[in-house]
């Protein structure tokens, strides 16, 4: 009987390591498949997209740097739980029946010399420097997020007080030109923040439209509104400006991973240097991932450069880049990781510049059908009729989403 037990348990045994060699082979055949398929995966370099070491093309005349920020951000406090929950119900009902914002009123109050500031930058800045990187804005992002719902909060307030009051749509006008020129610089974290900003102005002046009884005045404002179209950071400019912030990410990594360079304390702890031997063994280098990053984004500003279309910034670009198959990690799992992040962020900033000039239309629309209904007693019976009157122009009414529109 043992003699049966023991050849039935060799057998076993046998049999084990057979299927264990099967699924060895089987594994190590299907990575070699993938690896042979990565080989391709990433795209070739656009040949006329140039990247300047000094981050992306800068907008004319004076930019801002973090150290301009730096003493605003310090000026203003994180606002309280409190105030933040009153900041979102102001945001959902306005100024509706038995709706009031105490904390609001008081952040108000007490903000004034940040405000202040945050205007002076504004006025004297014509956007970010994109040297910087966008990282180093973003607490002057969450803070001028800040003073611009403040700002939107104080012109609704005077419209409900007296809609007629030209201080109201002054103060919308100079948070619109301030929140466009932080589209300007700063990447694609800062030139959301700052298309954020604006398109919550003009919500705010939709929801509590000023009313327009002076015809000049209403023109006027009009232009003004329309005049800042062109003021409008461009995506593949952010892209650019965000390539020497990608590149040292990448050096960070993969120092991080050969335990030459610990980051500091308040980002964690290192990463295990013999993670390095398995990004090695992948087929994975740093020279090899920034030029492989570097083509990425050549080709993403070059699509970002053309007229928007849904599926124009993947135009040309490998089936993973667009998200219907994996990314190449196995011939460049650092790179893989940090270009499908990117490519989810450059998907959104894609449709946000033309969603700003649609809200910029949608606003100098409103303000048009706000004269007209003071003048004529009524709304008019189509928009066409706002072009009649000479209030808009063709423009101010084109869909900045579709292909003949984006002008």
């Amino acid at each position: 009987m043992r003699s049966k037990d023991t050849a039935k348990a060799s057998r076993r045994k046998k049999i084990a390591w057979i299927a264990v060699a099967i699924l060895l082979a089987l594994g190590v055949a299907r990575f070699l498949t993938l690896r042979a398929a990565d080989r391709a995966a990433w795209p070739a370099a656009a040949p006329d997209v140039v990247f300047d070491p000094a981050g992306g093309r800068p907008p004319a005349g004076r930019l801002a740097s973090p150290d301009d920020a730096a003493a605003i951000v310090e000026a203003l406090s994180p606002p309280p739980a409190d105030l933040v929950a009153e900041y979102q119900a102001y945001q959902t009902y306005g100024f509706a029946t038995h709706r009031a914002y105490p904390r609001i009123d008081d952040r108000l109050r007490d903000s004034a010399p940040a405000r202040e500031a945050f205007a002076a930058l504004w006025a004297s800045c014509d956007g970010l420097d994109p040297a910087a990187g966008s990282v180093a804005y973003n607490a002057f992002a969450g803070r001028s997020a800040e003073i611009t719902l403040l700002g939107c909060y104080e012109a609704a307030a005077l419209v409900q007080a007296a809609p007629t009051n030209p201080v109201a749509a002054q103060i919308r006008l100079d948070l619109l030109a301030g929140a466009v020129k932080l589209t300007r610089g700063a990447g694609l974290l800062g030139r959301a923040a700052g298309i954020n900003n604006a398109m919550l102005v003009v919500r705010d002046s939709i929801m509590a439209p000023s009313a327009w009884n002076d015809r000049a005045a209403c023109t006027s404002h009009i232009a003004r509104v329309r005049a800042l179209e062109p003021a409008v950071g461009a995506l593949d400019d952010a892209v650019r400006a965000d390539w020497i912030a990608i590149r040292q990410s990448v050096s960070t990594m993969y120092a991080q991973m050969s335990g030459t360079n610990p980051p500091p304390a308040e980002a964690g702890r290192r990463i295990p240097g013999k993670s390095a031997f398995i990004v090695r063994s992948l087929g994975g280098t740093e020279a090899g991932t920034q030029t492989n990053l570097d083509a990425l984004l050549s080709r993403l500003v070059q699509n970002a450069a053309a007229p928007y279309a849904p599926d124009g910034l993947t135009a040309g670009l490998p089936p993973w880049c667009t998200g219907k198959s994996r990314p190449p990690w196995t011939r460049d799992p650092i790179g893989a990781a940090v270009a499908s992040a990117y490519l989810k962020n450059a998907a959104l900033g894609h449709a946000a510049g033309p969603g700003l000039l649609l809200e910029l239309r949608a606003a100098r629309i409103v303000a048009a059908l706000q004269f007209h209904r003071a003048a004529e007693g009524a709304w008019p019976a189509t928009l066409g009729a706002l072009l009649d009157d000479g209030l808009l122009e063709a423009g101010d009414l084109a869909d900045p989403f579709s292909k003949d529109g984006a002008g």
